[in-house]
């Protein structure tokens, strides 16, 4: 979205970006931010001298106070990288997972898509390995259609969803249902709708439900880390209310809200977290994260020569 109010300069664009987030950031409250108390401390350090660089670094040292991983500025047309106000800007390297060491694990290892791996683990246990939910509800019916048929039979099942980046909260939705065996509410979302940091749409109540032919009730271990973020933080809230769901590894990043990406008049692109999602029990965990049932992580050294502590875990509490 571009406001055509204001013009190419310095103060305008800061005065763009400001009000971009005073009008439609969702968060104020959660987060404990006095968004006009910014506005007092940065906006004098800007006048018609002011140059790309220097704006450049008010705008980073602002949004740092959101410690927000959907809140970004991306300076277009400069060299200058990408400014994260979250966790996200210290996490480069994921570090305590590998697919190369889960290989080592499997038994079998089938590749459904390009977001999508499963397979096999010792002991009859099954394996489901998802980095995004990026595909349509349609591809993802059809895909846990055979891929659930051909886990039927097994004992247990690990979904690793440590490298979920995020993607559709509905997909999400669907995905938790094919292992459910009640409805049950795990979330409400609602999304900022005026002028005040408290007005926001009515909440919109999301239940995961049994999905499809067939739920797969086995018990599951859901491995989640800090690169779980996003939608794939809500599918953990999901999976969390089925029951025979044990979730392991590391908290999650702690990233949930839907974001609207804005152009200020310079180009470069902002996002905006506009919602306020909470889950069954009524908590915001913004920059918190959900924290697993049973914390088992790696280290560098250890995922480097093939040891993944998360899924050794799971296998542990899947083979008594």
């Amino acid at each position: 979205m571009l406001n055509p109010e204001y013009d190419n300069k310095a103060i305008d664009n800061f005065e763009c970006l400001w009000n971009n987030y005073d009008r439609n950031y969702g968060q104020f409250i959660v987060r404990n931010i006095n968004w006009d108390s910014l506005y007092a401390v940065y906006r004098p350090l800007l006048d018609e001298h002011t140059t790309d660089e220097e704006l450049y670094n008010v705008f980073g040292n602002l949004i740092f106070h959101f410690h927000d991983d959907h809140v970004f500025i991306d300076p277009v047309g400069t060299r200058l990288p990408r400014i994260e106000s979250g966790r996200s800007d210290t996490m480069k390297i994921q570090t305590d997972f590998s697919p190369e060491t889960v290989e080592n694990y499997l038994t079998v290892k089938l590749r459904y898509s390009e977001h999508i791996w499963y397979g096999m683990l010792p002991n009859n246990i099954g394996y489901i390995q998802m980095d995004q939910f990026s595909d349509s509800k349609d591809f993802i019916v059809k895909a846990f259609d055979k891929i659930l048929e051909e886990l039927r039979d097994t004992r247990g099942l690990v979904f690793d969803i440590r490298k979920l980046e995020g993607g559709d909260d509905r997909v999400g939705k669907y995905i938790a249902g094919r292992f459910a065996s009640e409805s049950k509410l795990y979330m409400t979302s609602r999304k900022r709708n005026g002028p005040a940091p408290d007005d926001f749409e009515p909440a919109i109540r999301w239940y995961v439900v049994p999905e499809g032919n067939y739920q797969y009730t086995n018990p599951v271990i859901l491995l989640t880390g800090r690169f779980t973020a996003s939608a794939g933080e809500t599918f953990t809230w999901a999976m969390n209310e089925n029951a025979g769901v044990t979730q392991v590894g590391d908290t999650t990043l702690g990233a949930f809200s839907d974001i609207m990406a804005m152009e200020l008049p310079n180009g470069w692109i902002h996002t905006v977290s506009v919602g306020d999602y909470r889950n069954a029990g009524g908590d915001n965990l913004e920059g918190i994260g959900v924290a697993p049932d049973i914390f088992a992580r790696s280290s560098k050294s250890e995922t480097v020569v093939n040891i993944d502590r998360g899924l050794e875990k799971a296998l542990e509490l899947l083979n008594p």
